[in-house]
């Protein structure tokens, strides 16, 4: 009997040797954009193994805009993209923190956690769990260290990890902290993982040395 793609993926991870690989292909949308046919070849011959659960949080008041639409977008942070290309994601241009000494301005989005209601989101989440074999990812992504230089912008961030002081850290742990309690959320809901990433590297050298990091 055939593995399911919940089966496929377990069994990776565990060692345990799976009929085939898993697979996802991660794309933006640009490329369904420029690109649909091959896309749509691609998704067809080798469908993902992957899915993310489809229950969201809350609408937050601070997002405006669309981060894949050219113009520009604001998260649920308040940090502000600038986008001037269709299907991808924009960029920080002016820092919401320019000056480390005000991190105590940062306002994390905890109203997202706080205004569910805990029991029908994991109901919601269960009922998505139960409708795929696919394996189901947690519809949240820390990313402590980009989320860092979106409040900071780059240059400060660089500049903050090669001189250290105490807002830096501040910061850290406010971001550290929030994404803490984001995740103690997901660790109880019917999910079989809770992924988070982050961006360390150039094309050529990581962006923190190790000494530093």
């Amino acid at each position: 009997m055939a593995q399911t793609s919940r089966e496929i993926v377990t069994r990776c991870l565990k060692f345990e040797t799976p009929e085939r690989i898993p697979r996802d292909i991660w794309l933006l949308p640009w490329a369904h954009i420029y690109h649909p046919k091959t896309v749509d070849i691609l998704q067809t011959r080798f469908p993902s193994d992957f899915v993310t659960t489809q229950y969201f949080y809350s609408p937050s008041s601070r997002v405006k805009g669309d981060p894949y639409k050219v113009g520009c977008y604001t998260d649920e942070w308040g940090c502000i993209f600038k986008n001037i290309q269709e299907g991808i994601i924009g960029e920080v241009e002016t820092p919401i923190i320019p000056d480390i000494a005000d991190w105590k301005s940062v306002q994390p989005p905890y109203e997202q956690l706080q205004q569910m209601n805990v029991k029908d989101a994991y109901d919601q989440i269960s009922r998505y769990y139960d409708s795929t074999d696919k394996f189901v990812l947690a519809n949240t992504c820390p990313r402590p260290w980009e989320r860092y230089q979106f409040l900071r912008g780059t240059e400060n961030a660089m500049m903050d990890v090669m001189f250290p002081h105490e807002g830096g850290r501040d910061l850290l742990r406010t971001i550290h902290e929030f994404y803490l309690k984001e995740m103690e959320f997901w660790l109880k809901a019917d999910v079989d993982a809770i992924m988070f990433m982050d961006d360390w590297g150039a094309q050529d050298q990581l962006l923190i040395p190790p000494r530093a990091f």
